[in-house]
């Protein structure tokens, strides 16, 4: 960011013109700035949007063998070589 080859107090012309350049140029920078983060969050915003959308879809997968009492279907059960069953050697 540029800052004063003048001095910002001077009420000389040629300073009154560098001091409204300087701050014309960072008003710019300020500008651009805050629409890339604005883009950024919106983009942050629909990521985040998908993530919950995905989590509730999961936590319903995950709920419904418990609400009906309904037994698991054969897709959602454990395969037997995952162990946790009486294997003994």
């Amino acid at each position: 960011m540029p800052s004063f080859t003048v001095d910002p107090h001077s009420d000389e012309p040629a300073a009154l013109r560098a001091r409204i350049e300087d701050l014309e140029v960072r008003v710019a920078f300020q500008e651009r700035t805050i629409g890339d983060l604005d883009a950024l969050v919106a983009e942050l915003f629909s990521r985040i949007e998908v993530v919950e959308a995905r989590l509730g879809q999961a936590e319903a997968r995950l709920e419904a063998p418990l609400v009906g009492g309904a037994s698991p279907s054969p897709d959602d059960e454990r395969p037997p070589h995952y162990g946790g069953g009486d294997f003994i050697p």
